[in-house]
């Protein structure tokens, strides 16, 4: 599932796109952000030209439509809090070797450092933190993603689409 949100933080009026829920594959593509541009198509009617909008690709977003939308639905005392926790997260996941962590872990140096596992587990995607399996029967791993161009991603002007 895809979605779509204008963030009110671009200075461009441009809207992110980003995976909303996916049950089969990779659950770290970035987000995309675009505007809408006018463009002219010709048509029968040489003297009456289409205007169309056209999405134009300017690039990953560090904000997934989620983050956009969960900051003006919830009030600016959990908006604070996930805030704290994301930083804490990303600092944390950030001086672990391959910046990753066991699930356990990170509860347990969350809970030291005074968050809750509901308040780490709201956080991760703020901080863009990915949890998969480490293994088959393993436990459950968390991780920064590093945001990077989508595999085997080609469009035109760059876009990755």
């Amino acid at each position: 599932v895809l979605a779509i949100a204008r963030d009110p933080q671009a200075d461009d009026g441009s809207c992110v796109l980003s995976q909303a829920k996916n049950n089969l594959g990779r659950l770290d593509v970035p987000s995309l952000r675009y505007v809408v541009r006018t463009a002219e198509v010709p048509t029968d009617d040489e003297n009456a030209p289409a205007m169309v909008g056209v999405l134009d690709f300017v690039g990953e977003s560090d904000r997934s439509v989620d983050d956009i939308l969960a900051e003006n639905a919830s009030d600016p005392g959990d908006r604070a809090e996930r805030d704290e926790a994301a930083a804490w997260l990303s600092a944390y996941l950030s001086d672990q070797p391959n910046q990753e962590s066991t699930a356990t872990e990170v509860f347990k140096e969350g809970s030291a450092a005074g968050f809750s596992k509901d308040q780490l587990k709201r956080a991760k995607t703020k901080a863009r933190a990915v949890s998969r399996k480490s293994d088959f029967g393993g436990g459950w791993v968390w991780a920064l993603h590093t945001p990077g161009p989508a595999k085997g991603a080609k469009g035109a002007k760059g876009a990755p689409f």
